[in-house]
């Protein structure tokens, strides 16, 4: 398990962002998630 911490940022907005499902699936030892945004944002991983 990861720990995340959730930063919150005023001047986002909503609607500008899409996440993709999952795969292969989330029992494996790893998995994917793609996600984007219209606008540059700052991400971490």
């Amino acid at each position: 398990m990861t720990n995340a911490n959730e930063n919150t940022v005023s001047n986002l907005n909503p609607g500008n962002e899409e996440l993709s499902q999952n795969y292969p699936n989330p029992f494996n030892s790893s998995t994917n998630i793609r996600f984007s945004f219209t606008e540059f944002r700052e991400t971490s991983h």
